[in-house]
């Protein structure tokens, strides 16, 4: 779903209680280990960014993405279950097991790897 929103928290307000949840959880996780990338919307979505460096979270119309942390599951062998790899992303088609513990490694990593 790509939104109209133009902040991330107009954002998180169009949305369903249940992605809701997800969505803001993962925003949180960003504003935390991100120090330094900028909050924005881009392409409809939540993006944390500085430099080259990004991570986005996105409420697709069958599943919750996760963008830019590609990388650091290959680095890291992170195993998230229940999430399907495109190019540059994470798809969770049951955002309710999403592993928020795993993403904050994750994002640890992509913080490191600057």
């Amino acid at each position: 779903m790509q939104s109209k929103a133009s902040t991330v928290a107009a954002y998180l307000k169009e949305l369903p209680d249940d992605r809701r949840k997800v969505l803001t959880a993962l925003c949180t996780l960003c504003r935390k280990h991100l120090a330094g990338f900028d909050e924005r919307m881009a392409y409809g979505m939540p993006c944390y960014q500085r430099d080259d460096q990004y991570v986005a979270v996105c409420s697709q119309k069958n599943y919750v993405s996760v963008y830019g942390l590609r990388k650091q599951v290959d680095e890291t062998g992170v195993k998230l279950e229940g999430a399907r790899f495109g190019k540059s992303c994470m798809n969770f088609t049951k955002p309710a097991l999403i592993d928020m513990k795993l993403i904050e490694q994750l994002l640890v990593a992509k913080r490191k790897a600057e």
